[in-house]
This record gives structure tokens, C-alpha cells and sequence, in this order.
């Protein structure tokens, strides 16, 4: 989404793009909302860092879908269709969570002041207001359905669920039938948060939550978020200065089959520590898995040519290479179990 900035939605532009620049470390930006003009002081850095946030800002202030009142210090957000708007409290960092989020919930709300509250088709998720990862990832698992390839293995189904995040894809396996989900999630403060979600809809009794990461073998890694405001899903793949670190800790993937017993599907999103993990894994373990969805981040190939020699079948379901990484979801099924 490329938008220039203009006097339609700067007041006083040419200080925004000497700020672009780094002609200028700091400036106060007047942006062009209606009823009243919102005045806020931002840094070279912070433009740089969080390109897509002003560049939502910048739409939907051209779009008209943002609106500021000084008196009450508030943002209202009108959805696409312009029908639907929803009011939160002043805060410039929530705007792209915000439009993200009325565009896909019309019960989406303002929770407190570092969460809102989206709901999809009676699901109902916490998402970080100032992180808009949390609200795409919604968005893939439940409208676009990227794990759609394996619904027809989830009823009455065992599933081990390697990077949870926020709660998304156990909620979703359980809306799908499964009869146990035995989520992975190493980073504590999506640990907490996809809690949080499993409580909010009433899943405790179907869901259990591991604090742990997959890897080659047992340790402890340190890992810094990708943020300012925390970690996204891909936390600790890009360093920002004022990231905190944080211990997490890693078992193998065995360890992980020898504890669940017989896996009937596992789903592995873990940012790039699946070759590892698969790799590392004795084949008589893969064994007692039936069916894997796996979204990888690198050239699948290895992994592809170890699970068939353990007597899978396996598919690339997505895959997208561009100049910035390879990605997508590959599909594998014991060969026993083919429907």
C-alpha cells in the first residue's frame, strides 16, 4: 500500500517529509481529521520503524474513515462501508489495529487501554491494540482459512498445536471438532495472552497449554522481541533497539510425540525452528503422527525429502518466494492414513 503524504492529510506535509528524510530527529505532526486537527510529536525512527501504521493513518484520514474529538481526546473508526464506526480512546498507535479490526468484526471494541476486543462468528479474541499481527493472524485463520487443508482430519482428533501465539489456531481445531489440543507456545507473553483467549470461550477443558518452543534438542535460547511494543509472531527474527529479552525454553519434537502419545495432527508455525525440530526427529517417532500441516520458512526441500523417506506423502499447500524470504504451508500425511 503505497500513499503519499499531501496537505489533505498533513496539515504541515513538508515537516513530515523532512522528518522521512532525517532531515529533521523529531517533529510535531498535524494531521488533517475532522471535527478537530490531531497534533502529535513523532521521530525519525519511529516513521522508519512503523511505516504501516502511518501509512493507514494517511489512508484513512484520506479515505475520511478516522476522526478525532479533542474535547472528549477520541478516535472514531468507520469501517469500509462507512456504516459501521466504533469509538476508542486517542491513541495514534491503535489506528491500523483499529480499521484492520472493524473491517472483519462488527462487534469488535475497545477492551482496556493496551487490548481490544474482537469477535468472529461468536469467537471471541484480546488482540493488542498497538501490534497489528494480532489482528492479520485472525484474519488468515479464520476468514481465509489457511488451514482449511486440514478440517477433514480434525474431528475427534488429538492435535499438537507448535506455536500458538495467540490462541487462534487451538480455538479454531477445537471450533473443527478436535478432541484434544495440546498447545505449544514458548514466548510468555503469548503464553498469557492465548490463555487468556482459551478461557474467554470457554475451551480450558479441550486445551492444554505448553510453555515451550520445539528445537535439534533440550536448552534454554534468548531471544529479543521484534518491537518496541512486543513480540509479533516472528519475534526474534529482526532486532529493534528497546526490545526486551526473554528466556524461552526448547525440547525436542520427540520429547513432545513421547508426552502426547499418538498424534493425529500436528500443526508447526515456529519461524523457521521446524528443520530442526523435523530433522532431529527419529523416524519411528514421526511415525506416530498421522497427518502435519507445517508452515516453513526457508526452501522446504529437506524436509519434504525426510518425511517420505518416514513414509509420508508430502504437498506444498502455499508457498511465496520473494526477495525477502521463502514461506508457505506444506501438507504431510502418513501414507496409512491417506483418505
Amino acid at each position: 500500500m503505497k500513499l503519499e503524504c499531501t496537505n489533505k492529510i498533513v496539515k504541515n506535509f513538508w515537516d513530515y517529509y523532512l522528518l522521512k528524510w532525517g532531515m529533521k530527529k523529531k517533529a510535531r505532526i498535524r494531521l488533517n481529521t475532522l471535527p478537530d486537527n490531531l497534533v502529535f510529536e513523532t521521530s525519525h525512527n519511529l516513521l522508519i520503524n512503523h511505516k504501516s501504521l502511518f501509512k493507514a493513518l494517511f489512508k484513512y484520514i484520506k479515505d475520511s474513515r478516522l476522526e478525532y474529538d479533542g474535547r472528549s481526546d477520541k478516535f472514531t473508526i468507520y469501517a469500509k462501508d462507512k456504516i459501521d464506526k466504533k469509538e476508542f480512546s486517542a491513541d495514534i498507535f491503535s489506528v491500523e489495529t483499529a480499521g484492520k479490526a472493524i473491517d472483519i468484526s462488527k462487534a469488535f471494541r475497545e477492551y482496556d487501554k493496551d487490548l481490544f476486543l474482537v469477535e468472529i462468528d461468536k469467537t471471541r479474541f484480546l488482540i493488542r491494540r498497538r501490534i497489528a499481527a494480532d489482528i492479520d493472524i485472525i484474519q488468515e485463520t479464520f476468514l481465509d482459512g489457511q488451514y482449511s487443508f486440514i478440517y477433514p482430519y480434525t474431528k475427534e482428533a488429538v492435535i499438537v498445536d507448535i506455536g500458538a501465539n495467540i490462541g487462534d489456531t487451538a480455538i479454531l481445531f477445537c471450533q473443527k471438532g478436535a478432541k484434544a489440543v495440546y498447545a505449544y507456545e514458548p514466548h510468555p507473553f503469548f503464553f498469557d495472552l492465548a490463555a487468556k483467549n482459551i478461557r474467554l470461550n470457554g475451551l480450558n477443558d479441550k486445551i492444554t497449554m505448553k510453555p515451550y518452543g520445539v528445537g535439534a534438542k533440550e536448552s534454554i535460547m534468548k531471544i529479543r522481541d521484534d518491537t518496541i511494543f512486543g513480540p509479533t509472531g516472528i519475534f526474534g527474527s529482526k532486532r529493534t533497539d528497546g526490545s526486551e529479552g526473554v528466556d524461552i525454553k526448547i525440547v525436542p519434537l520427540s520429547k513432545i510425540i513421547e508426552d502426547v502419545k499418538n498424534i493425529d495432527v500436528l500443526k508447526m508455525d515456529c519461524e523457521g525452528a521446524e528443520f530442526e525440530a523435523i530433522l532431529s526427529c527419529p523416524m519411528a517417532a514421526l511415525k506416530k503422527i498421522k497427518v502435519m500441516a507445517i508452515e516453513f520458512h526457508k526452501d522446504p526441500g529437506p524436509i519434504i525429502d525426510y518425511l517420505e523417506k518416514s513414509g509420508f506423502n508430502a504437498e506444498i499447500k502455499k508457498e511465496n518466494v520473494t526477495k525477502y524470504g521463502h514461506t508457505g504451508l506444506l501438507f504431510a500425511i502418513d501414507s496409512a492414513h491417506l483418505l
